[in-house]
């Protein structure tokens, strides 16, 4: 089946800080949770358990070419905030629809993100189904900054790595097929009481960078990778990264 895979900003509120928290906890392994989230975005509230249950929560859909028809609701829960739809798919190089889901069960990049009691994990679509395609390598690839429910990270794939970028926390960059994990560049040091360590720093402090206008959504513009550098909408400058080995 050939399909489109667009998104879509959740409707019952702006953000999406520890809505489904109660469904997870509720979900002993990650069938159960995938068949909670179906249920949960069909409005199902489990008998008031679930009071936030709404089909309204569906953000990302698959429409097949030949009659724009969806095939199957995807159960993916809302895992983007600040009014915006949640970050588009990427199609990695073995033709796996990847995106953000937000479980209690990861498998790729690390326990534990900010806006969730549990995780926001990054794993492939079944193409055919709409169903969870967790990535697994053995372990976690212990991602740091870690995803954030009201700010996540844009995504380009570019050979096995899939690099992720946000302003705010950075660009990171992450091996498909080892977990391996390396923070690549920071804006900045030092903001909002953390140490971003990364390989690349422009500046230590917030104010010392120059005062250049960008429009909002390059906060979650990701990476363009050709060759061996990657190119990066900073809020100052577009910047290179290249690659020496």
């Amino acid at each position: 089946m050939h399909s489109t895979w667009p998104t879509a900003a959740c409707v019952p509120a702006i953000g999406s800080e520890y809505v489904m928290d109660a469904l997870m906890a509720d979900s002993p392994d990650l069938a159960t949770e995938e068949a909670n989230i179906a249920r949960w975005l069909q409005g199902d509230t489990a008998g008031g358990r679930w009071p936030d249950a709404s089909k309204d929560w569906q953000h990302l859909f698959a429409l097949n070419f030949s009659n724009l028809k969806q095939p199957f609701t995807i159960p993916c829960g809302p895992v983007e905030g600040c009014g915006m739809p949640a970050e588009p798919v990427v199609i990695d190089n073995q033709n796996r629809v990847l995106t953000w889901w937000k479980t209690r069960f990861p498998k790729l990049t690390n326990v534990g993100a900010f806006g969730t009691k549990f995780s926001i994990d990054l794993a492939a679509v079944d193409a055919a189904t709409g169903r969870r395609a967790p990535i697994d390598n053995g372990h976690l690839s212990g991602m740091w900054p870690g995803p954030e429910s009201d700010n996540l990270y844009a995504m380009t794939v570019a050979g096995d790595f899939v690099w992720l970028r946000q302003t705010f926390r950075g660009t990171q960059v992450i091996n498909l097929k080892t977990s391996a994990h390396r923070f690549v560049a920071a804006e900045v040091r030092h903001r909002d009481g953390g140490n971003f360590g990364a390989d690349i720093v422009y500046a230590n402090e917030p104010r010392d960078l120059p005062a250049t206008y960008q429009p909002p959504l390059s906060g979650r513009t990701s990476p363009i990778v050709v060759g061996s550098s990657a190119y990066l909408a900073e809020t100052f400058a577009v910047t290179c990264i290249e690659h020496r080995p």
